[in-house]
């Protein structure tokens, strides 16, 4: 029996200084967890923060998309005139340009004419005149 107490005493020793030793990391344990509830109890009121912040960027986004849209819609019939202006310009270029081609095809060469007509000399005489005049005006 003696040997049951000796062996008791020394798992009894070891088991104090065991204690002893993890006292310290115990306690730091014990604060670190003790810093952490205070974080978590401060947690659903910054959760809240958060949300109402987040509820109130969100009624003022769609209050500033609200505007723009009230704003493209008022500026939608001027967009309109516009296209239809572009429409209508095209509509006239593309007729003034059918207009010019059916004309330049329908006209001859000028210089054909004169020379089919031999009005050479003619067009060269009324030159003449014409710089003899001026030539006389400016004396």
């Amino acid at each position: 029996m003696m040997w049951v107490g000796i062996g008791l005493s020394v798992i009894g020793i070891a088991f104090f200084i065991l204690v002893i030793l993890l006292m310290e990391p115990l306690n730091n344990l014990a604060e670190t967890l003790k810093s952490l509830k205070g974080t978590t109890d401060k947690l659903p009121e910054n959760v809240d923060k958060v949300f109402s912040e987040t509820t109130d960027s969100f009624k003022t986004a769609k209050g500033t998309l609200s505007d723009v849209n009230e704003k493209l819609n008022t500026l939608n019939p001027i967009f309109n005139i516009v296209n239809d202006i572009g429409e209508a310009s095209q509509k006239l270029s593309s007729s003034l340009s059918k207009a010019s081609k059916a004309f330049k095809e329908n006209t001859s060469d000028p210089n054909n004419v004169i020379h089919r007509n031999n009005l050479e000399s003619l067009y060269g005489g009324v030159a003449l005149v014409y710089y003899l005049l001026k030539g006389k005006k400016k004396k």
